[in-house]
């Protein structure tokens, strides 16, 4: 497949079609792309969505039982049902276009009492979703702990927190201790207001694979990536 198709929840993950950079998790996977393909072309064969930007009525129809005969048809959790459809769906616009995909959802509705077992959850759905569209030779899901902003946290120099605290850590925006909390404290201690392109230009000069793999979410991302390489050579 020639094409990358990304899918985040918002522009700020992977950015506007018509935007310049990536978005600083879209940056993360493109980078994560090339070192695993060697291939330094990703980023001019790559388009950006979000949830919202989805097809609603994909051409195709998805299987209700897959052919090794495992029905399909077990619900998510009420208020994943929405996220599962829609993912189903962008799996679906990638077959149809013959892209492989990345689809992107936090789990930052969480709290650190429940947020393990909230991940759990997500990522069910969101396998299901693939599973659902026969998708698994076309599409995984990158779900960051609780949130893209953990991950940055991650590469960030003035954050001496360990991965395991990071993943721990709060999602609630309203939290005084989430991560896009902490990071803002670092924006500001640096006097950096412009997040985006702050975020985008930490990722430039901090990106490190080692240490991000230090993080349970990103190495479940790129075992996922790297069976996915495996099963299209």
């Amino acid at each position: 497949m020639s094409k990358l198709f990304l899918c985040g929840e918002g522009t700020s993950d992977f950015g506007t079609p018509e935007a310049q950079h990536f978005g600083a998790l879209g940056e993360i996977v493109l980078r994560r792309l090339t070192e695993r393909t060697g291939d330094e072309t990703w980023r001019q064969r790559t388009s950006r969505f979000t949830h919202r930007d989805v097809p609603a009525e994909p051409t195709r129809r998805t299987n209700r039982t897959r052919r090794d005969g495992l029905s399909m048809e077990v619900p998510p959790p009420g208020d994943l049902c929405h996220l599962g459809d829609t993912c189903t769906h962008f799996v679906l616009f990638c077959l149809e276009k013959s892209a492989l995909g990345v689809f992107h959802s936090d789990v930052d509705f969480t709290n650190s009492r429940n947020g393990a077992r909230r991940r759990e959850q997500v990522r069910n759905c969101l396998t299901m979703a693939i599973r659902r569209a026969n998708g698994e030779n076309s599409c995984i899901p990158v779900i960051p702990m609780p949130r893209t902003e953990a991950w940055l946290l991650r590469l960030a120099p003035e954050c001496m927190m360990s991965a395991k605290c990071i993943e721990e850590l709060p999602g609630n925006d309203r939290a005084s201790r989430s991560p896009k909390s902490l990071l803002r404290q670092w924006h500001y201690s640096t006097g950096n207001h412009a997040e985006a392109k702050s975020l985008i230009r930490l990722v430039d000069e901090q990106y490190n694979a080692d240490r991000l793999l230090k993080l349970s979410s990103f190495r479940e991302f790129d075992t996922a990536l790297e069976g996915l390489l495996r099963r299209i050579k």
